[in-house]
């Protein structure tokens, strides 16, 4: 105590000297600071007294701070600095703390920050001081997050979850009042950060309600009912501020976009927990507009560190649905809806980045297909339970998102800069087909005949599209285009010969595919060959003698010796032909057949 006393001496006399040595101007602007930090000593005096000396109760303490805080507050009005209104606000949320003994009451704190709150508000509002709610909704959060994390919540009684719950909810109606300082204050920095507080304010209550409602852990399921709730909330601030003529642009902006966006996260929510991800993936959507629409940097770097934190929420959802042996609804369930709208909220990040940050947008856009494939593969895998079905069904709906993957990432990545990228894409969904083909044939079902024609089609689009944009980008007959062509001239011969060898088993003909694979490799050859004429392309005719040596190898080694009488009769047939043709096409076209695409050309 002695240490307090002679520092509030020092302090006085400090003061006192300054207003002898300087002018009646500087008095009036040095006082409320030098006052300040005396209201400062005389909280850690407060405290000091009641913890180590005992001079007065916790109660009487408390009241000591709470009629200071009052006091400050007149002063900083009286003297028109808002500095002072700072400290006397940090002090107003520190005295709880500084006269605890561990024991008190959560109801006492929380009443008395919702007192203090509103206090602030109204001082806020009557001097147009835009720091104050801002600082309010930062501590108070704060501390309700503290008392949430050190309360023992799993054995706390319906009761206290229940108050906790009335709290955020009144301090989420309490920090919707910066609203008036916006409409009301034209200092664009200020309003700017009091947007933010409505904003932030209404992801941090849906955030706190979901955690006390799963502790409640109630018999019927309200959550959405929140969302719901804040939705509105928000609508009727928009029709309020439209109604009186007082819409201020950005905030009515913004109100409508929160309307819009707890609208729509309320279904997903309702289905299931899965709530963070849901909050992040819309947050960093909110963070981006705010970039575009302001330019700061802090909200690039924000939004960046928002795509992480929501990617890595995603994947642990997935975990956990992995983790439930339970099966639920297909589509209709918490953990798919989740995913799809994660993937659409990274497809609208992409979307706002698509001008100046075209290769990062296409990054994001390329995570968003991955969530949206892996929310599909995951329901197939939990929620369809006949194995096989449910692994063909996988592998028919692969092929489908690579050619998507194809189509809605050459705006960003274009085919001609990254050719073997799409090039690998495209094989992997071929041999993806394969593998279907395989499964496909050894069950015989109806519906997995249906996926694998339906894939196959969706394979044809796949190389056709690919083809197309890279020709375009490059004349066919150039040197580079030759392994390009090459590989769709393989991919489309594979392709053939699968495709007939499964026609085989639609028509239980399956003992006849050795021939129809010698047939189907022949027509292959004999389309490449007059393609390769017709286009002056040397790289398809060489590759049509090849086919044509794999068949002759084919027929003399395999089919002459393990084929009925009527097949070598076929295979004898097919030789004899396959021979004239390529007899015909040395003697004939010997000096075309090996001739360079530009020599034949020019």
């Amino acid at each position: 105590m002695k240490f307090s006393v002679l520092s509030w001496a020092l302090w006085w006399e400090r003061g006192y000297w300054y207003c002898r040595k300087n002018s009646e101007k500087d008095i009036v602007r040095s006082v409320p600071c030098w006052r300040a930090a005396v209201f400062a000593i005389f909280y850690v005096t407060v405290s000091m007294a009641y913890h180590y000396y005992g001079l007065f109760s916790q109660t009487a303490a408390f009241i000591l701070l709470v009629v200071l805080t009052v006091l400050m507050s007149f002063l900083s009005v009286f003297y028109d600095r808002r500095e002072l209104a700072i400290i006397t606000l940090a002090g107003g949320f520190i005295s709880p703390f500084l006269v605890s003994n561990g024991m008190g009451s959560y109801l006492v704190l929380f009443t008395y920050l919702t007192i203090l709150n509103a206090g602030m508000f109204g001082l806020s509002l009557y001097k147009k001081w835009g720091e104050l709610p801002v600082i309010c909704f930062v501590a108070t959060y704060v501390i309700m997050l503290g008392y949430t994390l050190v309360a023992d919540l799993d054995v706390a009684q319906s009761v206290q979850l229940i108050h906790l719950l009335f709290f955020a909810t009144l301090f989420y109606l309490i920090f919707l009042l910066p609203v008036v300082s916006v409409v009301r204050t034209d200092d664009r920095k200020i309003n700017r950060l009091l947007v933010m507080v409505v904003v932030l304010n209404n992801f941090l209550y849906l955030y706190f309600a979901l955690w006390y409602l799963k502790d409640l852990q109630l018999s019927y399921n309200i959550k959405g009912a929140f969302s719901l709730f804040i939705a509105l909330v928000n609508a009727v601030i928009a029709f309020a501020m439209r109604k009186r003529k007082a819409e201020k642009g950005l905030l009515f902006s913004f109100l409508i976009g929160m309307f819009l966006t707890f609208i729509s996260i309320s279904i997903p929510i309702q289905l299931d927990g899965t709530f963070i991800t849901l909050l992040w993936a819309t947050e960093m959507v909110v963070v981006l507009w705010l970039f575009t629409r302001f330019g700061q940097q802090v909200y690039a770097y924000f939004a960046q560190a928002l795509v992480f934190l929501t990617m890595v929420s995603f994947l642990m959802d997935v975990e956990n649905a992995l983790g439930d042996t339970l099966s639920q609804p297909l589509f209709l369930n918490g953990t798919f809806a989740t995913g799809i709208y994660t993937g659409l909220a990274f497809g609208v990040f992409a979307w706002l980045l698509r001008t100046d940050y075209k290769k990062f947008s296409g990054i994001v856009l390329l995570g968003g297909y991955g969530i949206l494939y892996v929310s599909f593969i995951v329901d197939f895998y939990r929620n369809i339970l006949q194995s096989p079905l449910s692994y063909c069904v996988c592998l028919a709906f692969t092929c489908l998102m690579l050619f998507l993957l194809q189509v809605g990432l050459r705006k960003y990545y274009p085919v001609a800069c990254y050719a073997r990228i799409y090039t690998v894409a495209a094989g992997f969904s071929a041999f993806v087909y394969l593998c279907l083909s395989r499964e496909s044939n050894f069950y015989g079902y109806f519906s997995l005949n249906l996926l694998l024609w339906s894939t196959l089609a969706v394979l044809v689009l796949h190389l056709f599209f690919l083809s197309k944009w890279y020709y375009h980008a490059f004349d066919f007959r150039q040197k580079k285009a030759d392994r390009m062509t090459l590989f769709i001239a393989i991919v489309s011969t594979v392709l053939l010969a699968v495709a007939s060898h499964n026609l085989l088993y639609v028509f239980d003909l399956y003992e006849e595919s050795s021939a129809t694979l010698s047939i189907s490799l022949s027509i292959a050859g004999f389309v490449t060959m007059g393609l390769g004429m017709r286009l002056h392309l040397k790289i398809l005719r060489m590759f049509s003698l090849a086919v044509f040596g794999i068949v002759l190898l084919k027929l003399v080694i395999v089919d002459l010796w393990l084929l009925p009488t009527v097949g070598k009769i076929i295979v004898f047939v097919m030789l004899g032909v396959i021979l004239l043709v390529l007899s015909f096409l040395y003697q004939k076209l010997k000096k075309v057949l090996f001739m360079d695409n530009k020599e034949e050309a020019g």
